[in-house]
Formats: structure tokens, C-alpha cells, sequence
């Protein structure tokens, strides 16, 4: 999974997840707490440019091709080929959340690629910004928000919204480059709006 767009897309939120690298500021991140920081520079930038961005726990998990298969087929995980593979974050496991971003109309998660994965057919090599037409939404089995899509490289992901009651979490501490992060891309963001 790739943004393959050369020319800065429209949407302000499909703009940020494109400027991620072209503006240097993915350079600056690091892997602590990789998805909270990000999804904090993304609020930041949204909201500098109008937006009402929200930042999100959820649960996520990403699977390739085989892994769908295995589940559409029912198998349980203990029996699937070693080719089917899934990785994700779930809170009720008693780790932090996966943080993602919502706006009014979009999906966006500027840390996804934290789940490339080639030797297991999962090339994610750019973040996310989909817009909300594109995801299946869904309820999961005791009612929260979840939404996933796929694409025709066999990348698959699933993100329950998770309430933040119900895990524990260390307590948020900005990245010291989050400041220059947020600057590189506002500045960057600018030049196409």
C-alpha cells in the first residue's frame, strides 16, 4: 500500500498524509509511542488548517492476503500456513493503543507504515488518510465503531474505536521534535492550499 499521487492531492487530510515525507517531518519521528506522537502532529496540523480533527484509541489489526483468506475460511490461527500473518495493537491485551485521527470526513493515520512488513507480502511504505466512504463501518460484537478496508495488494486492516477507560496507558509525553514536525509540515501543507 503506497500513495502513488504525484501532484498534492485536494483533501486537506489526504495532504497531510502526503506531505508526511515530501516535508521531511516523518524524518523526525521515533519509534516510542510512534502512533499517539503522530496522530498529536496530525491534530495539530489539521486543526492549524481548520479542521476539527479528533485523536482516537483504537485496536488495529493488519493482515496480507493469506491472512484473509484464512479468516474468511474460519481457520483457526493456530492453523494457518506460515504465510498468514497478522500484526496489530489491542489494548485489552493490556498494551497502548493504536492512535488514529478523525476528521468529519476522514480516516487518518500517519503511523501505518509502522506495519510494513515485506518478508510477509505487507508493503506499506506511506500513511493513510482515507476518506470514510471508502471504509467498511461496522460494529463489533459488543457494539464499538470498527472500521476496515483492503487493497488489491492483499494489505487488509481492521481499527475498532477503543475507549480510553478501558486500557491503561503511560501518560503522554510529546516527542522533543514534535514542534519542528508540525512547522515542517504547515509550512510544506502550505505551499498547495
Amino acid at each position: 500500500m503506497k500513495l502513488t499521487t504525484e501532484r498534492a492531492p485536494e483533501a486537506l487530510e489526504e495532504l497531510l498524509a502526503w506531505s508526511w515525507h515530501n516535508s521531511g517531518a516523518a524524518d523526525l519521528v521515533a519509534d516510542e509511542r510512534r502512533s499517539e506522537n503522530s496522530a498529536e502532529i496530525a491534530c495539530t496540523v489539521l486543526t492549524e488548517f481548520g479542521a476539527k480533527p479528533e485523536k482516537i484509541p483504537t485496536a488495529i489489526m493488519v493482515g496480507n492476503r493469506n491472512a484473509i483468506a484464512q479468516m474468511q475460511l474460519g481457520t483457526p490461527v493456530a492453523d494457518w500456513p506460515a504465510m498468514a500473518y497478522t500484526i496489530g495493537r489491542h489494548p485489552a491485551d493490556g498494551g497502548d493503543a493504536h492512535y488514529v485521527v478523525f476528521t468529519d470526513t476522514h480516516y487518518v493515520d500517519l503511523s501505518f507504515e509502522q506495519f510494513h512488513r515485506p518478508e510477509r507480502h505487507m508493503e506499506i511504505t506511506s500513511p493513510v488518510a482515507l476518506p470514510f466512504t471508502n471504509l467498511n463501518a461496522a460494529k463489533d460484537n459488543v457494539g464499538r465503531d470498527s472500521y476496515e478496508t483492503g487493497w488489491d495488494d492483499g494489505v487488509w486492516f481492521s481499527a475498532t474505536v477503543w475507549p480510553p477507560e478501558d486500557f491503561t496507558s503511560s501518560e503522554f509525553t510529546p516527542w522533543d521534535s514534535i514542534d519542528e514536525a508540525c512547522g515542517r509540515l504547515i509550512d510544506y501543507m502550505t505551499k498547495f492550499r
